[in-house]
């Protein structure tokens, strides 16, 4: 694959950031393309992590942030533990996600515009009613996940379902599985219990004090 630099998508201090963010040292890196080889969800990336890595390398910003592989990664580990470079590639993915949410990178500016995508979306989620579809908003999703972990101490399914349509554009992505799921008691219409949730809070806390730190 092969990419156009020119001074308005490249940017000379995106390297240093990440790398000071993740503390490591990606500019090592020389494309052996294990950490490719070894992840299990490359099949459904747009950017390999080889690719990520040399798009940092070269300062190429724009299409990183743009890519659903920041994403999709699980931070399984596979990628670092291969490394022979001893790169820890899924911190370096969790400093590139902090990254974009510090990052104003888009504006609307554009009313009429705004309102014919967000239609878009609604029109789709018809079509993609049964599943997800694949222009699903994965930026959305993680924010989302994370933030009823935040709140409930675990994923608690309807308000991740609900929240995620509302906020996607995609109103009724999924629509028609929620009753089939209740019926099955694959998801429950009140939240389970958690045990000392103070404790999953304190850990986001902590988390968005070292993000700030490090900014």
């Amino acid at each position: 694959m092969k990419w156009i630099l020119d001074q308005n998508s490249f940017d000379g201090n995106f390297l240093h950031k990440i790398e000071k963010m993740s503390n490591q040292t990606v500019s090592s890196c020389y494309q052996c393309g294990k950490c490719s080889a070894g992840c299990p969800l490359c099949k459904d990336m747009d950017l390999t992590p080889n690719q990520v890595v040399r798009l940092l390398q070269l300062g190429i910003k724009d299409k990183i942030l743009a890519s659903k592989t920041i994403w999709l990664c699980a931070s399984c580990q596979t990628c670092s533990i291969r490394c022979p470079q001893k790169i820890d590639l899924a911190r370096v993915m969790d400093s590139i996600r902090i990254f974009y949410q510090t990052e104003t990178l888009e504006e609307i500016t554009d009313v009429r515009g705004f309102f014919r995508s967000f239609w878009a979306r609604i029109k789709d989620s018809f079509l993609y009613i049964f599943q997800m579809d694949a222009k699903s908003n994965l930026k959305c999703f993680n924010q989302i996940f994370l933030d009823s972990i935040h709140y409930y101490g675990r994923v608690f399914e309807p308000s991740l379902i609900y929240n995620y349509n509302i906020n996607s554009g995609y109103l009724f992505a999924n629509f028609l599985k929620a009753p089939i799921m209740l019926i099955k008691s694959k998801i429950k219409l009140l939240p389970t219990e958690v045990q000392r949730v103070e404790r999953v809070q304190k850990i986001f806390e902590r988390v968005k004090e070292l993000e700030r730190v490090e900014q």
